[in-house]
């Protein structure tokens, strides 16, 4: 049974606060924190002074000289006015998460369910080629409302100039793919879906995916990273379908499709061997015997990710 996660909670975030929403916090907290201030000061005079008394006079009644019973005192009245500060200071936490500041409020939430106003999700869909990255982007974008950017759609428009691995190419494809990331992080859309064949072993690669990050980060966005791996007669079955074809006009050469596949692998190392496992920003799955949809899933219920209606799409297999 599918349970639907919490929203996540919205957090204050200075960037977007105006002058006069400076002026109601700090105001806020001022006048509450003055008066908080008076009030401990009096309660812990008054249960010190109290306790102090009492305790002077067992102590006085049992014999004990009036220095001793003076030190005795104070350090209990001290003890219980700080024992009453602390209390008080839960009252006083509880005070401003029930107050207003003009039309902001305060909440106490775990740190990992936090997001800033306008934060952004982007998804990393990783592996090899014709392992299911853009089938799985197509049913998670579905699923979620956020954008899928396939790799191809910036790869197939540089090859209509440029022959692949030149470097016009590559200057082409960095660009076009960077302000495509700093748009969709700049814009109102709910976030991105990116994949990408990442070669593990090179550090060029690495330096990409980063990149491409901290454009998300710097605006408070989530990052999460998904590593598909599928054996590779099932790789060389997805690279004939239907739906991958449709897609990726150059890979309808179906004799050269199949080479380069083959030479990427020999070439690269385009799974991490398990490099990553344990984050929690991470996710490794063998799809071999997945469809795209409890892939799609998976994803969902790992990184708790926000869920629109979708529609089945027949086409993806």
């Amino acid at each position: 049974m599918h349970q639907t996660a919490a929203a996540p909670a919205t957090a204050i975030d200075p960037r977007t606060l105006r002058a006069g929403e400076w002026v109601q916090l700090v105001f806020g907290f001022l006048w509450r924190g003055i008066i908080y201030t008076i009030l401990i000061v009096i309660a812990g005079g008054i249960v010190g002074g109290i306790a102090g008394g009492i305790l002077g006079v067992v102590m006085g009644m049992g014999g004990y000289g009036i220095a001793g019973i003076q030190r005795v005192a104070q350090w209990v009245g001290g003890f219980l006015g700080f024992a009453v500060g602390l209390v008080g200071l839960k009252f006083y936490i509880q005070w401003l998460l029930s107050a207003r500041f003009g039309a902001l409020r305060l909440a106490l939430v775990r740190a990992d369910r936090v997001t800033l106003p306008n934060a952004r999700h982007l998804v990393f869909i990783v592996g090899p080629p014709a392992v299911g990255k853009m089938a799985v982007g197509h049913e998670l974008a579905r699923c979620t409302g956020l954008k899928l950017f396939h790799n191809h759609q910036t790869i197939d428009l540089a090859l209509s100039f440029f022959p692949f691995g030149t470097p016009p190419f590559h200057r082409l494809v960095g660009e076009f793919r960077r302000r495509i990331f700093e748009e969709v992080a700049a814009s109102d859309l709910p976030g991105l879906i990116f994949t990408y064949v990442w070669a593990f072993d090179h550090k060029t690669d690495d330096a990409a995916v980063e990149e491409y990050a901290a454009i998300f980060r710097a605006r408070g966005g989530k990052i999460f990273y998904v590593e598909l791996e599928c054996a590779l007669p099932e790789r060389l079955r997805r690279n004939e379908t239907e739906f991958r074809l449709a897609e990726k006009p150059f890979k309808r050469d179906l004799e050269q499709s199949r080479r380069q596949l083959l030479e990427l692998d020999g070439k690269y190392q385009l799974n991490s061997k398990g490099k990553f496992d344990g984050r929690a920003d991470y996710l490794r799955i063998d799809n071999t015997d997945l469809s795209p949809a409890a892939v799609a899933e998976k994803i969902i219920a790992t990184f708790v990710l926000p869920r629109v209606d979708a529609i089945p799409n027949p086409q993806i297999a």
